[in-house]
Order: structure tokens, then C-alpha cells, then sequence
């Protein structure tokens, strides 16, 4: 995580790489894994990463986000969709989270001035999402 924050992705992707290699069952480290090369623009790498985690810990929310992401990155729209739904049904009680994948939701489905304002929530509610949220091109 530190090398992340300070933008070395090489050294990030290294460690969780050693980090899968010691604990292979660990369901965060492939979800950690997977978000670091959806930031690389890995979406093959992260979506077979966050399907590892999902497959380990069918309760990762984080896992089904990354991989929405990259799914339709890759213009799997149905199945990003499927993804943030699963997401929404097991963030219920975390509002934030709960924004960040019904505002991704919206977007995949063309509603982008509902996406806007369930990213602008999830930002009020936690201002540190405002620097992991996706541009969107």
C-alpha cells in the first residue's frame, strides 16, 4: 500500500505478487491485486484477479467493484452489471461503497446524471474516494 501511495506501481505489484505467492487463499490480497492492475490498465489481469477473490469470498464487494470496472472496460457490459449488482446487495450498510457501484451502475446503463450525483455523495460522505475514483473518458 505504500508503494501504491507514493506511485510505484511496479513495487505495489511486486509485493502483492509475493503477497498472492504466501497467501494464496487470501481473498483481499487477490481483490488488492486486482484493483492495482485495473490502475495499470491490466483489465484481463484484474478481472481474473477479482474472480479469484470472488471464488475464494463470495463477500469481497470490493472484488465485484474492481471487476465491473474492468469488464466494461473491456465492453462486457452485462456482466459489469451483474458485478455492481452483487456489489449493492452486499454493501446495504455501507453507504459510501454503496454510491461509488450504483453510481457505476448508472453510468453503465447511460444514466449519467444520477452516476454523477451517487459519485458526488459517496465523495461528501468520504473525500478520500475522490482520489481513486476512475476518470471517466
Amino acid at each position: 500500500m505504500a508503494s501504491e501511495r507514493q506511485g510505484d506501481f511496479d513495487a505495489a505489484l511486486a509485493d502483492l505478487n509475493r503477497a498472492v505467492e504466501l497467501l494464496p487463499r487470501s481473498a483481499s490480497t487477490h481483490a488488492a491485486r486486482s484493483r492495482l492492475r485495473y490502475w495499470a490498465n491490466d483489465l484481463d489481469g484484474a478481472v481474473a484477479d477479482a474472480s479469484q477473490a470472488i471464488a475464494l469470498d463470495t463477500n469481497t464487494p470490493s472484488a465485484y467493484g474492481t471487476r465491473a470496472w474492468a469488464r466494461y472496460g473491456k465492453g462486457n457490459v452485462s456482466g459489469a452489471i451483474q458485478d455492481c449488482q452483487a456489489a449493492i446487495r452486499l454493501l446495504q450498510t455501507d453507504a459510501p461503497g454503496l454510491a461509488v457501484e450504483q453510481g457505476l451502475l448508472n453510468f453503465i446503463r447511460g444514466e449519467y446524471e444520477p452516476a454523477i450525483a451517487s459519485w458526488q455523495q459517496a465523495i461528501q460522505d468520504n473525500p478520500q474516494l475522490q482520489a481513486k475514483t476512475p476518470a471517466l473518458d
